[in-house]
């Protein structure tokens, strides 16, 4: 017997979200030229599931989460950069 799974989450965020900033963003064709950031709290199920949307939206990912090695994980897997703290002398992990 072979189990196939497929996880859903994404496609839950990805159709509000594909209104909200349009499809020009994918495209790199953002009104005004300037980018669109997704902040993503957390580092569980979740959180892999909005880095994926936003990935796929072509926004930029920012992660934060109380362990920071779960964020620098989410950041290596789909690209972006790790906050430090979320204050505002906020600290940018590259």
């Amino acid at each position: 017997r072979v189990l196939i799974g497929d996880n859903t989450d994404w496609k839950g965020m990805y159709n509000p979200l594909q209104r909200l900033v349009g499809d020009d963003v994918a495209k790199g064709k953002k009104e005004g030229g300037g980018k669109q950031y997704a902040l993503i709290l957390g580092g569980g199920g979740t959180a892999r599931a909005a880095a994926f949307t936003a990935a796929k939206l072509g926004l930029e990912r920012i992660y934060w989460n109380r362990t920071p090695e779960k964020a620098a994980d989410l950041a290596k897997e789909f690209g972006g950069i790790v906050a430090g703290n979320l204050g505002n002398n906020a600290e940018v992990e590259e």
